[in-house]
C-alpha cells in the first residue's frame, strides 16, 4: 500500500517521477497488488479485518506517520514490511519491490537494495 498525505511534495515527486514510471509500473502490476491511500483521509474504506474505517485510520493502525510511506501486507492481511521515505529513483524503486515479491523483509537487505546493492 502506498501511503501519501495531503500536499506532501515528496510524495507528489515520487508520483510524477517513479510511480508513474512504466517499467516500474509493469513490475508491480506484474508482481503485487498495489493500493493507494490518503494518510489523512477521513473516506471510508474497509481494513484488512473487513472493518470499515477512514483512510486516516487505516494508516494509523498500520504504523504510518510520515508521507510517503509504503507498508507490505502477506496473504494473511499481517503487516511484513513498511518504509517511510520517498524513492526518487526507478531502479530503486523496482529493487525495493524485488524485495517485498520475493518475501525478503529483513531492514538490512532491503536498505541494501534501496542503494543499489
Amino acid at each position: 500500500m502506498f501511503f501519501r498525505g495531503g500536499d506532501n511534495a515528496y510524495a507528489g515527486l515520487m508520483k510524477e517521477s517513479v510511480l508513474r514510471n512504466e517499467e516500474v509500473q509493469g513490475y508491480f502490476k506484474a508482481r503485487l497488488r498495489t493500493i493507494a491511500l490518503n494518510r489523512n483521509s477521513p473516506q471510508s474504506v474497509i481494513n484488512l479485518r473487513g472493518e470499515t474505517v477512514s483512510e486516516a485510520r487505516f494508516a494509523t493502525d498500520a504504523g504510518v506517520s510520515h508521507s510517503p510511506a509504503f507498508a507490505f501486507f502477506d496473504l494473511q492481511g499481517e503487516l511484513r514490511y513498511q518504509h517511510q521515505r520517498a524513492i526518487l529513483d526507478a531502479s530503486q524503486m523496482i529493487n525495493f519491490a524485488r524485495c517485498m515479491a520475493d518475501g525478503i523483509y529483513a531492514r538490512a537487505e532491503v536498505e541494501r537494495s534501496l542503494r543499489g546493492g
